[in-house]
């Protein structure tokens, strides 16, 4: 049985689990037991963290004394008062829970009944899908970044998206239109540039406004918009699907 199975810890009357002030001093070790006063109140912001800091009031004892207030901690006030002792057993308390959180972490905790097993289990899967949440907030703000940080390509020039809605009216695929523009501008003696697409995801070829307005004109020469999917063939390109 380990020394934190040892802590004084009572339960009071409404089944809340407490530990007197002066009781944790004496099992930690405290020469002087009442400074362990001292220590909750330099740390009383941090404590109130793990809610309220419960006092009560004291009478004088059997070795005299005047009356006055205790601290009575709960479990998760105590354990942080003992991380913040500074005497040689709550250094070794520190140790032990520090040990017993990673193995929690790690899952390795043995249960020592189906209850217990059950409850491990779903704290387990609950820290796994805070774990999932947050990278999927990570990756969210990745591309949130990335967005923020795109710019248009310079010049004026367009993607082949970009290019079909302005001038053919969405009517065809990106990728047909993109492989359409590719080859003319090599035809042309222009190798297309390539730019960031405006989601972050990989990149894209951009083609120059001139280039543009000549694979404009030579569509309509072929015989746009009559010509539907045969464009690329009056024009001498590639069927692309």
């Amino acid at each position: 049985m380990n020394d934190l199975e040892n802590l004084p810890i009572f339960e009071t009357a409404s089944g809340d689990l407490r530990c007197r002030d002066l009781d944790l001093a004496e099992r930690l070790g405290y020469e002087r037991p009442v400074d362990v006063r001292q220590l909750i109140r330099r740390h009383e912001a941090a404590l109130a963290r793990f809610g309220v800091i419960c006092t009560a009031q004291i009478t004088a004892g059997a070795k005299g004394g005047r009356p006055g207030r205790e601290f009575q901690l709960n479990l998760e006030q105590t354990l942080f008062l003992i991380h913040k002792s500074d005497v040689p057993k709550a250094v070794e308390l520190t140790i032990f829970a520090v040990r017993v959180f990673s193995k929690y972490v790690q899952g390795k905790l043995i249960a020592a009944d189906p209850e217990t097993a059950a409850e491990l289990e779903r704290a387990k899967q609950q820290l796994q899908e805070r774990n999932r949440e947050l990278s999927g907030l990570r990756e969210e703000m990745l591309r949130l970044e990335e967005a923020r940080r795109w710019k248009p390509p310079a010049d004026g020039a367009l993607f082949a998206s970009e290019v079909d809605a302005k001038h053919f009216c969405g009517q065809y695929r990106p990728k047909r239109m993109g492989g359409w523009l590719t080859d003319y501008a090599r035809a042309k003696g222009v190798l297309p540039a390539q730019h960031p697409l405006p989601s972050g995801l990989g990149r894209a070829n951009v083609y120059p406004q001139d280039i543009v307005q000549m694979f404009v004109r030579d569509a309509k020469k072929a015989g746009y918009p009559d010509c539907g999917r045969s464009l690329g063939d009056r024009m001498g390109l590639p069927y692309r699907r």
